[in-house]
């Protein structure tokens, strides 16, 4: 399992880790992805497609409600993580490895100045008036 006081968070209850140059991996948080509860189906963009931040990219199925996945970061998409289309577990059992959802080439670096570190973020789920993943969810 990779660190997850590696990754910058958005409020929107995903993480993105940095990577070489303008690139970075985006998934759902550990916290988020145990609030959801099973995730039966992961719909995520293909390759090639570009992400914007603030707007959906992809969906969770759980139990029935769907739930979109809003990114933190402007970008084009390098590779997507087909294989939770066939099998989502991985976002279950290991979120910030297996479980990544995208990898994106950057086209502002300087967002990510703007998501939360490990140890806000954490304060951040902590807080009640906080965006409950439930709100986020909805």
């Amino acid at each position: 399992m990779h660190n997850k006081n590696h990754c910058l968070y958005s409020e929107n209850h995903l993480w993105c880790r940095h990577r070489d140059s303008n690139r970075a991996i985006i998934g759902i948080s550990d916290h988020a992805q145990q609030r959801v509860g099973k995730i039966h189906q992961v719909e995520l963009p293909t390759a090639g497609s570009s992400v914007s931040r603030g707007k959906p990219f992809g969906t969770i199925i759980s139990g029935g409600v769907v739930i979109e996945l809003v990114s933190p970061v402007d970008g084009h998409i390098i590779n997507a993580n087909n294989y939770l289309g066939y099998n989502p577990g991985p976002v279950k059992s290991d979120p910030y490895g297996e479980g990544w959802m995208l990898h994106v080439q950057l086209e502002a670096a300087e967002q990510l100045c703007e998501l939360m570190g490990s140890e806000q973020y954490t304060q951040y789920i902590a807080e009640p008036d906080s965006i409950a993943v439930e709100q986020v969810f909805a």
